[in-house]
């Protein structure tokens, strides 16, 4: 441990054991010195605990009471963090003070020795005193913490961080999975009113084939009205409910008696956790179990987007969900390990400054990829470190960009430059990702930006060696591939092929490729058919040979998601399909133009490649991506000088000639 860098010295925050979250095991793992306030733990009632660590080492670890009500817990709370910050590492070095809630945070935020906030906390609306008030210290707090991550943007909106990255609790990668064969059901987290107990309590009832783990620590009184309910309906000796929160062991062996999870929250409006984000499910999950949730709360899309469960309207609707589940349950534990990844908790990330000092960055993207997020994971990348800010444009030269500059340190522009005759913002960080789709192949165009000294990172061997011969130097090469763990891995029936109509190669082309009299079966989308995303893996899912909806990429979203799913991809040969895929080792590289019968061996042997290609891209893609951030860092503000400026206005008359036959030529 002697020569281990960490990435924070000092540490204090606080922490709690009644979730999964685990951004405690991130600080431990990270931080030199740390001390952690946790309250309302799991190993008893009536008492907070202080932990402080060294170097990963617990060195110290005592309790203290608080008072059971309300003021007397929020007093409470707020004198005992005062006093342990004061009492942490006696003020001799800066201290990063990280809260999970608004009160927490009077007073501390003009102190010397406090220099940087790590936020956490849910929006409520104004529903009660006690949440306009949170609401005020939110309002109040949040523009000057350093970071402040909601799970939605507006949640973020909310409290006057639009920008700030939708992450919250994170999740570990599960480790088991729950029993496919087995009736139990789990239920874990806080209990009160508006958790959808008295609902599975009921389906019970009405259900005696199913019995129950139901674990946490109840509220108010709350657990004796589950008892009560537990003898009325004599479930007694098929609910498993000890009332209090558990260890994680204990967590672990009790999911693995199950088969799914319960998060049937009240979704009348006045539930609060319309605005949270719930841990049920997420702990639930964690525990490799997909959840059965009422539609509720912004999580609610990415159950549905990584298929880690199913989401219904009502208790009503809860037998036909947990015969999905019975149906396919390692599709559903595949979407688990998805949802986790995601939500990993090693993503969590602490600023060393405050916010005034982070380099803002404005990230021009088109408006269609709201919809697609096919660029979501690079501006995932830049919020990391960067304070970035989202334009996005209804179509290529039309940004008006330029006013949403103002103030931003600089700029990144996804695929189209920002106007005709502003190619760059002077005196700024410009980077520039080009997409081969585009046709980024005009002479004039590349060497303008090399003039203007800006930063291009390009997913494209073609167009960076394009770029690098018309002078461009500030180039970073990478090559994206996404992660298998977050797409189902089912290799699929080899003669079913599945085909995008996007007009990369027509339905007579594809069956001349895997005619009828050879057993293929054609599986189409069309170009408009637009699915959720469950329903268009599930169909995708069903198909062993996929082919690649384009005749050239940009990065080439569909055909990578299909490799990584275990698909035999059928590409026309260009970029950046080419750039992926060896011919009749990890796919098939043919002439969409002169489609001829594919023979289903040649299939069978480029389907035999593709595990071993996806490895390789992935952890190529994995060490790229920690390129990104340094590379923009490094650029310098474009300055072209005098003769530079001169000769690029010189040259636009050319320019104007040069694009016209450009697309007359391409028309």
């Amino acid at each position: 441990m002697e020569n281990r860098v960490y990435r924070y010295e000092c540490v204090f925050a606080q922490a709690s054991f009644q979730f999964c979250g685990h951004f405690d095991e991130f600080l431990i793992e990270n931080t030199r010195q740390l001390g952690l306030l946790y309250f309302q733990t799991r190993f008893g009632k009536g008492c907070h605990l202080f932990r402080r660590y060294e170097e990963g080492r617990l060195v110290e670890e005592r309790t203290f009471a608080f008072v059971p009500s309300c003021l007397g817990y929020y007093v409470g709370l707020w004198r005992n963090w005062n006093r342990e910050l004061n009492a942490f590492r006696r003020g001799k070095v800066e201290v990063t003070a990280i809260f999970t809630h608004p009160l927490l945070a009077f007073g501390k935020m003009f102190r010397r020795n406090v220099r940087t906030f790590f936020w956490q906390w849910d929006h409520f609306p104004d529903a009660s005193p006690k949440s306009r008030l949170f609401n005020a210290f939110a309002r109040f707090y949040a523009p000057r913490c350093a970071v402040y991550r909601p799970l939605t943007h507006a949640i973020g909106k909310a409290v006057g961080m639009p920008d700030a990255k939708p992450l919250m609790l994170g999740v570990k990668p599960p480790t088991r999975f729950g029993d496919p064969h087995s009736n139990r059901l789990l239920l874990v987290g806080q209990l009160r009113k508006g958790q959808g107990i008295e609902a599975v309590l009921g389906f019970l009832a009405s259900h005696p084939d199913y019995t129950l783990s139901l674990i946490g620590a109840s509220a108010n009184g709350f657990g004796a009205n589950i008892r009560r309910s537990l003898a009325d309906g004599k479930l007694e000796g098929r609910v498993f409910f000890p009332d209090r929160f558990v260890s994680e062991d204990e967590l672990r062996d009790e999911a693995a008696k199950c088969f799914a999870a319960l998060a049937l929250y009240d979704t009348a409006p006045g539930n609060l956790t319309h605005y949270a984000d719930p841990g049920k499910v997420k702990s639930s999950i964690e525990m490799g179990l997909p959840v059965v949730m009422t539609r509720i709360s912004a999580i609610v899309p990415f159950i549905e987007r990584f298929h880690a469960g199913e989401v219904v309207d009502s208790v009503a609707d809860l037998p036909m969900a947990l015969a999905k589940i019975r149906r396919d349950p390692d599709a559903y534990f595949a979407g688990c390990r998805a949802f986790a990844a995601h939500f990993d908790y090693r993503m969590y990330d602490l600023p060393s400054c405050r916010p005034s000092a982070r380099m803002k960055l404005l990230y021009v993207d088109h408006a269609c990829h709201r919809t697609t997020a096919s660029a979501d994971f690079f501006a995932e990348i830049l919020r990391s470190t960067f304070a970035v800010t989202e334009h996005r444009y209804q179509e290529a030269y039309r940004t008006g960009a330029k006013a949403a500059m103002r103030g931003q340190d600089g700029a990144v522009i996804w695929e189209f430059p920002i106007a005709r005759g502003r190619f760059y913002f002077p005196g700024k960080v410009n980077v520039f990702v080009p997409m081969y789709d585009n046709e980024w192949g005009s002479v004039w165009q590349w060497r303008r930006l090399a003039a203007s000294g800006m930063g291009v990172v390009s997913f494209c061997w073609k167009v960076s060696a394009h770029a690098r011969r018309c002078g461009v130097t500030n180039l970073l090469d990478v090559r994206y591939f996404p992660d298998p763990a977050a797409l189902p891995q089912t290799a699929g029936d080899p003669k079913r092929v599945f085909l995008w109509e996007r007009g990369g190669v027509s339905r007579e082309q594809a069956e001349r490729m895997f005619p009828a009299s050879d057993g293929y079966t054609l599986v189409v989308k069309g170009a408009n058919e637009f699915l959720p995303r469950a329903d268009y893996l599930a169909r995708l899912a069903s198909c062993g040979v996929v082919l690649a909806p384009r005749r050239k990429e940009g990065i080439g979203m569909a055909f990578l998601e299909a490799m990584a799913m275990g698909k035999c991809v059928v590409a026309h040969d260009d970029a950046t399909m080419n750039e992926y895929i060896v011919d009749g080792e990890s796919g098939l590289l043919v002439d969409f133009d002169r489609p001829a019968r594919i023979a289903p061996e040649r299939v069978a042997r480029a389907r035999a490649g593709v595990a071993a290609a996806t490895a390789r891209h992935r952890a190529r893609w994995v060490e790229d991506a920690a390129k990104i951030v340094p590379f923009v860092q490094s650029l310098a503000p474009c300055r072209p000088g005098l003769a530079a400026r001169a000769k690029i206005a010189l040259e636009y008359p050319l320019y104007l000639a040069e694009g016209a036959l450009w697309r007359l030529r391409h028309a």
